[in-house]
């Protein structure tokens, strides 16, 4: 887990695969205390938020409450694979991969790393 300074922000990112970020953003890090946070873990299973439905469509469920907004990617089975939860003010992001029902897990991880990475670029 370390900081890396990117379009002038400061972003945590804790990623559990190496493979797409070593000898990759080496010369980003940076000291500095982070202003964003990107959390990977890893699960076993996808527990669904216990709110009310905002949206859905035919592979995401969407849901929120007062601080956070949560997203649901499902397969084709309507099997929860991914939960993405961040905050409302777009600074902490909770990213929980199901292991056992997806892969390769280290591209899933990168390709949403940079879609998080995206939506605070664009908000900032």
């Amino acid at each position: 887990m370390h900081t890396y300074k990117m379009i002038d922000l400061n972003i945590l990112i804790d990623y559990k695969f190496d493979r797409f970020y070593q000898d990759n953003i080496e010369a980003y890090l940076t000291m500095d205390q982070p202003t964003h946070f990107i959390y990977t873990h890893l699960v076993d299973e996808i527990i669904e938020p216990k709110l009310a439905l905002t949206h859905q469509t035919n592979k995401r469920s969407f849901y929120e409450d007062d601080q956070y907004r949560y997203v649901v990617y499902h397969n084709a089975d309507k099997e929860p694979l991914t939960l993405i939860k961040r905050s409302k003010d777009l600074t902490h992001y909770d990213i929980y991969l199901n292991q056992h029902k997806q892969a390769p897990l280290d591209g899933i991880e990168y390709s949403i790393h940079q879609m998080v990475f995206m939506e605070i670029a664009i908000e900032n």
